[in-house]
């Protein structure tokens, strides 16, 4: 089952947990390029997931010495380096050929007038769009990089290796190189494509290109949503009458047939609820769960969770135990969310060590290959320090890289960016010494920032 996003998978996992509780073995739910990138395989090439590594390829190409051919000099070339891998990579996921005799017919098809002609301004712009887009492939090939779109070509090529049948759901719209991906696996599995299509015409308008392109059955109309509910207003004096009144109102939904999982109770803070939640959600039989650092470790669930990682086991597969709890069909107290941070609670990496409250410092030590880019008037190491996935604040962060040999300091750059994926922040300072550079932040991070 291939599906456009990784939040579409989820919904389906858990759709067909309750539609099949006895499990879906062999059944497996994909989102469509992480699907394109294990196709793939090693004949895509390496893949960078930060879309800045990308960026910068055309930000030195935009920075090279001679005329500027998209804007003056008052436009930072960062920024405009982001428009034009936008503008390319569109390109490339529309399978648009690098070849201007090409392009332009193109241009004069999509227009409906074979006779027409572009002005020189346009036609100036066009060509400075495909000398971008040339070196931009070409750097690809040189770095032995491959992009979205390259991915997906290379898994249309290695189509014949897939085990079907496959479902495709979820696809109002699809890039050319998608849709080549979903031909080529048509040729070789059995492959249904199913498509949202509602009753109204003009809310589905946008999805017509797509049933004119591939021939479907009749379309079932999606049922009428039902009305939304009419709101509620209560008035409760304190916490404990605030938790009484929900636990009343919940009871009654339980009662009535609604299930568990189709509740759910909003709060500013559970802090000040804890105590009255306990006591007055277990007299109205209703089943809760506190927030992990607490109530959580004294299920008898979570105490055997625990035992798995206290086991006595160098190599105690962490993941493993959390895939098992996180499965859609395990019937546990919470998800797993609570489960890995009850996991990065207890240990990093061995399983039998259980660590004392206080300060730890880490020191973490690994191998990585492949990760400095070779141009034609430098090498670059480009590197997310601390990355973009914690849930957590930085107060300090800083980093030094020391290269195997003294190069002098005058041959040496330093350029960094900070805050959110994407963004190219300025809140550090940099030091540069001979065979060594170093960044340090000017200020805290907060959560999902890099520095």
């Amino acid at each position: 089952m291939i599906a456009p996003s990784g939040r579409l998978v989820r919904h389906l996992k858990q759709a067909a947990a309750h539609r099949f509780p006895e499990g879906l073995f062999g059944v497996r739910f994909a989102h469509v390029f992480q699907f394109a990138l294990d196709l793939a395989g090693d004949a895509g090439g390496r893949f960078v997931p930060d879309v800045l590594f990308y960026e910068r390829l055309l930000l030195r190409w935009l920075e090279s010495p001679g005329e500027r051919p998209f804007a003056g000099e008052d436009v930072r070339t960062y920024d405009l380096a982001g428009a034009l891998h936008a503008a390319i990579r569109d390109m490339k996921d529309a399978a648009v050929p690098c070849d201007p005799e090409l392009l332009v017919d193109a241009l004069r098809m999509a227009t409906g007038d074979p006779a027409s002609r572009l002005s020189a301004l346009d036609l100036r712009k066009f060509g400075a769009l495909l000398a971008a887009y040339r070196h931009y492939a070409e750097e690809l090939r040189r770095l032995g990089v491959a992009d979205r779109s390259d991915i997906f070509r290379a898994a249309a090529d290695r189509a014949r290796h897939v085990v079907g049948p496959l479902l495709v759901y979820g696809f109002y719209d699809m890039t050319q190189v998608q849709a080549d991906l979903v031909t080529e696996l048509a040729r070789a599995v059995p492959v249904t494509l199913l498509v949202p299509r509602g009753a109204d015409p003009e809310t589905w308008r946008f999805g017509d290109w797509l049933y004119t392109a591939v021939p479907a059955d009749a379309a079932e109309p999606l049922p009428a949503p039902a009305p939304p509910p009419t709101p509620e207003v209560h008035t409760a004096v304190g916490e404990r009458d605030e938790v009484w009144l929900c636990a009343k109102h919940i009871r009654r939904l339980l009662d009535e047939g609604c299930r568990p999982e189709e509740i759910a109770v909003v709060a500013r803070t559970l802090d000040p609820y804890l105590a009255p939640l306990a006591a007055l959600f277990g007299e109205h039989r209703i089943p809760c769960d506190a927030p992990p650092g607490r109530a959580l470790l004294d299920h008898p669930l979570a105490q055997a969770i625990l035992g798995l990682f206290r086991a006595a086991l160098d190599d105690l597969p962490r993941t493993a135990a959390l895939d098992v709890v996180g499965h859609p069909l395990f019937r546990g107290p919470a998800d797993r969310r609570h489960w890995d941070l009850l996991a990065r609670s207890l240990r990093i990496g061995r399983g039998d060590v259980l660590l004392a409250r206080g300060s730890h410092t880490y020191e973490i030590t690994y191998r990585t290959a492949r990760q400095v880019g070779h141009f034609p008037d430098h090498d670059e190491l480009y590197w997310n320090v601390n990355g973009n996935g914690w849930s957590l604040s930085f107060d300090h962060i800083s980093a030094e890289v020391l290269l195997p040999k003294r190069v002098p300091a005058a041959e040496l750059r330093a350029e960094a960016y900070t805050g959110a994926q994407g963004a190219r922040g300025r809140e550090y300072q940099s030091f540069i010494r001979d065979g060594a550079v170093g960044f340090t932040s000017t200020g805290p991070r907060k959560p999902h920032r890099r520095n």
